[in-house]
Formats: C-alpha cells, structure tokens, sequence
C-alpha cells in the first residue's frame, strides 16, 4: 500500500523468509538459493 502511495519501488517481489526456508525447507535450500540469485539479479 505505502508504495502504491510513494511509488519507492518499479516492482515488488516477495521471497520466503530465510528462516522459513531453514526450518521447513532446508531440504529444497538450494532451489530457494537459486531463486534469490535470480530475484537479486533482475
């Protein structure tokens, strides 16, 4: 919402939270890895 109003940002992406990811996921951590280096690099 604070961003449609302030326009801070192009676009918006929402990730899983890291320790979300190491407690329930740890097993698929590197497809989140992954996931992040591409979210990062865009």
């Amino acid at each position: 919402k604070i961003n449609d109003k302030e326009n801070f940002f192009e676009k918006m992406t929402v990730l899983e939270h890291p320790r979300y990811i190491q407690q329930y996921k740890s097993k698929e951590k590197q497809l989140y890895i992954d996931k992040y280096i591409l979210a990062l690099n865009h």
